[in-house]
C-alpha cells in the first residue's frame, strides 16, 4: 500500500493521518481483506519470485522458479489467490505424483515424479501461499 500526504497538511497533521491510515491497513489485513480480489496466483508468483530473489542462494531461486513456471502454474495459475482452498492444493499434489518425468535417455518414464520432488514442490507452493497471505 503506497500513501502520500495531501500537499497543504502540516507534519503534524500529516503524521496523525499516517497513523490513521496504519491502523486501518493493519485492521483489513487481520481480517484477510487486503488480499488482491482479482490477483491470480501467477501474478503473485512473479511477485513473489522478485521478493525471494535477494534472500535465496541463485541455485535456490533457479529450483524456485523451475517450479513455479513448470508445474505451480500450469496446474494452478488460472486462480485468484482469494478462491484457493485446500482441495485445490491437495489436486496439485495429486497432479503430481501423476506426472511423467523423462528419463535421462529422453525418454517418458511410467512412474510419476519421487517423493522427494513432490516434497520440494509442495514446499515452494507453500511458501508462496504463506507470504500470500502475510
Amino acid at each position: 500500500m503506497t500513501w502520500s500526504p495531501d500537499p497543504g497538511m502540516t507534519a503534524r497533521q500529516a503524521e496523525r493521518e499516517l497513523q490513521r491510515v496504519v491502523a486501518d491497513f493493519e485492521n483489513r489485513v487481520l481480517k484477510g481483506a487486503s488480499l488482491p480480489t482479482k490477483c491470480t496466483l501467477e501474478e503473485f508468483c512473479a511477485a513473489y519470485l522478485e521478493q525471494t530473489k535477494p534472500v535465496l542462494s541463485p541455485t535456490t531461486y533457479r529450483n524456485y522458479e523451475r517450479i513455479i513456471s513448470r508445474q505451480i502454474i500450469p496446474s494452478m495459475g488460472f486462480l485468484k489467490l482469494s478462491d484457493i482452498r485446500p482441495r485445490h492444493v491437495q489436486e496439485f499434489v495429486n497432479a503430481l505424483r501423476a506426472e511423467k518425468k523423462r528419463t535421462r535417455s529422453g525418454v517418458m518414464s511410467e512412474e510419476g515424479l519421487s517423493p522427494g520432488s513432490i516434497r520440494k514442490s509442495f514446499a515452494v507452493l507453500q511458501s508462496v501461499l504463506a507470504r500470500a497471505s502475510r
